[in-house]
């Protein structure tokens, strides 16, 4: 379960976002194109290890700027042909970091 996914959506901007204790994954972007996510906060508790923070795959042109994010597993993940993804000013604590 997510909570909030976009599938094959263009021009999209993410912005001043709070999500918590979302189970599996927080923020998904499934064959997106110029996506932006900034300013997000994302919360799980620390015993939540299959949880990620934010999901990209199948998409190109994200970027994801000043984030913090808190989760059981990975802060960001990173599905197949992802292309041009950005990230900067990700503060990544309790996970895994980015994979």
């Amino acid at each position: 379960m997510q909570s909030i996914t976009f599938n094959w959506a263009n021009a999209v901007v993410v912005s001043g976002l709070t999500s918590l204790n979302s189970q599996l994954m927080h923020l998904v972007m499934n064959s997106c194109k110029n996506v932006m996510v900034k300013i997000v906060r994302i919360i799980a508790p620390d015993f939540s290890p299959n949880t990620d923070g934010i999901h990209v795959q199948y998409s190109i042109g994200v970027t994801i700027s000043v984030a913090s994010i808190q989760t059981g597993d990975d802060c960001i993940s990173i599905g197949p042909t992802t292309r041009n993804l950005w990230m900067e000013k990700i503060q990544c604590g309790l996970g895994h970091g980015v994979r």
